[in-house]
């Protein structure tokens, strides 16, 4: 097997020991945080959880669920999607390929933005709130078979929860107007969509479109974000310039 191929199957186990790193960072260190109040109703260390949280979950969805040296979420990609559209230029590329924009580039510049915009830093959470819901709504309603479905336990469990947190850290601390929430959601959201794009645009366009597209989603809430905030004119706090005062 050459490079390219020890890395398909090796990254989900990279991510989990970044995922490790982060979580000594996060919980041993003030590094960062913003404050020294609660870290759990803190934005910029909220934006950092973000990262640990879906390495765990992609270690979840890729590395814990494999069936005969193959990843079953891509099975059932080209199963479930394949059986609507021509998926036959889907390179396999394209699932690490976004995967990894998004949380080893996408979600760690959302959170060192968030330190002068947390309706930026906070937006790969519309992200983590369209897949938790994904996973978890797909099994409840009997579409989606537990066995067929990776990702559910921290899609449901881990997901779920954290989205919980950061709209509780929002209407408890202030740092950000209820529009500002919406636009940072919605914007995750938007980006989670293009993942879907993404798969399309390989049958219209073919491999290349495809892997652009994807590396664009993975990166792309910052942008929608940023527009959110021009468009709307949303209020918040920058945490840098709270702390300094």
């Amino acid at each position: 097997m050459d490079l390219a191929g020890q890395f398909f199957y090796a990254w989900p186990w990279m991510g989990l020991g970044m995922a490790a790193i982060m979580l000594v960072l996060l919980f041993g260190t003030d590094l960062l945080r913003s404050n020294s109040g609660k870290r759990w109703l803190d934005p910029v260390w909220l934006a950092w959880c973000a990262m640990p949280a879906y390495l765990v979950h992609q270690f979840e969805e890729y590395a814990l669920n494999m069936v005969d040296g193959s990843f079953l979420i891509i099975d059932q990609v080209f199963a479930n999607a394949g059986s609507v559209m021509d998926l036959s230029n889907l390179p396999l590329a394209y699932f690490p390929l976004v995967n990894i924009a998004l949380v080893w580039i996408g979600v760690p510049l959302s959170a060192w933005i968030c330190r002068r915009n947390p309706v930026i830093g906070l937006a790969p959470y519309g992200f983590i709130l369209v897949n938790g819901l994904m996973h978890c709504l797909g099994t409840l309603s009997g579409m989606m078979p537990l066995s067929l479905n990776p990702g559910f336990w921290t899609g449901t469990f881990l997901f779920l929860p954290l989205v919980a947190l950061v709209i509780y850290a929002t209407v408890r601390v202030k740092f950000m107007s209820g529009g500002a929430l919406a636009v940072a959601l919605v914007s995750g959201a938007i980006a989670h969509a293009l993942l879907g794009a993404g798969y399309a645009a390989s049958a219209v366009g073919g491999p290349a479109a495809c892997l652009i597209l994807g590396a664009f989603a993975g990166v792309s809430s910052i942008l929608f974000a940023w527009l959110g905030c021009k468009l709307f004119k949303v209020w918040y706090e920058s945490p840098a310039a709270t702390a300094a005062s």
